[in-house]
């Protein structure tokens, strides 16, 4: 499958395409247990190229260890794990030729293709929001129902596609993963998804019984909120204190 995926990648077919036909053949994707959906998307593949993630960046494939690319630590603030990219002169390389799957030739075709790529995508301007440019922030704009539809057939997240009056919410799995997961839908139209939901919203929570119970739900959110916000500012002290006195320790 990593053959495969590298020979049509430098032939010309898109990461899109490439998942879109291995959900068609059957073939589990990476990470196919747990919670996982078990189905290919062009993230899989594509990943991202400074970091070494996706498919296509996996140096292992050509008898190359890399280590010490990134680093990891919790947030302060959500505890969440996140990860930093090290400077290319702290990566530690090994070579292991024994573990190569992919001819260098190939290899070297899909990094130049790759380069076209985004060679191309830096030439759009950043506020082109339904081109290729880089400015992802930008192009992933967020909408009124970002996250709360899901696809009647699927189960899977509605997104935005179009510009203007255009723009329409379709199924992600049908666009990512192709029509073995998903055969999708027409769309739906943005400002009517959003007149719909806001005018149920008008109708059936806008009443005094609804509001209170509402109110109640929020206030007790809120409190919890800020008994969380507590505890982490206490532990931020404590944490500080500890500094101070290892500081200290250390001038005497």
């Amino acid at each position: 499958m990593v053959e495969r995926i590298f020979t049509e990648y430098a032939a010309g077919k898109s990461p899109i395409q490439i998942a879109t036909d291995l959900n068609a053949d059957g073939i589990p994707a990476p990470r196919s247990k747990g919670n996982s959906s078990g189905h290919w998307r062009q993230t899989t593949i594509n990943g991202n190229r400074e970091r070494g993630t996706g498919i296509l960046n996996n140096e292992l494939y050509i008898g190359r260890r890399v280590w010490n690319r990134l680093r990891y630590s919790k947030h302060l603030e959500t505890g969440k794990r996140v990860s930093r990219l090290n400077p290319p002169e702290d990566w530690i390389t090994f070579e292991a030729p024994d573990l190569r799957i992919v001819e260098q030739s190939v290899w070297e075709a899909a990094k130049a293709r790759q380069t076209a790529q985004q060679r191309l995508r830096t030439k759009q301007a950043a506020s082109d929001l339904n081109g290729l440019s880089v400015a992802q922030g930008m192009r992933r704009r967020k909408y009124l129902l970002s996250g709360l539809l899901s696809c009647g057939q699927c189960g899977g997240t509605l997104a935005v596609a179009g510009s203007g009056k255009t723009r329409r919410y379709y199924c992600a799995n049908a666009k990512e993963k192709g029509a073995s997961i998903c055969t999708g839908m027409r769309g739906l139209k943005e400002e009517d998804a959003a007149l719909s939901i806001l005018s149920g919203l008008k109708v059936g929570l806008m009443q005094d019984q609804a509001y209170a119970k509402f109110r109640e739900k929020f206030l007790a959110r809120k409190k919890v909120e800020e008994k969380e916000g507590d505890d982490l500012l206490r532990l931020h002290s404590q944490a500080l204190r500890q500094l101070e006195s290892r500081h200290a320790n250390l001038i005497v």
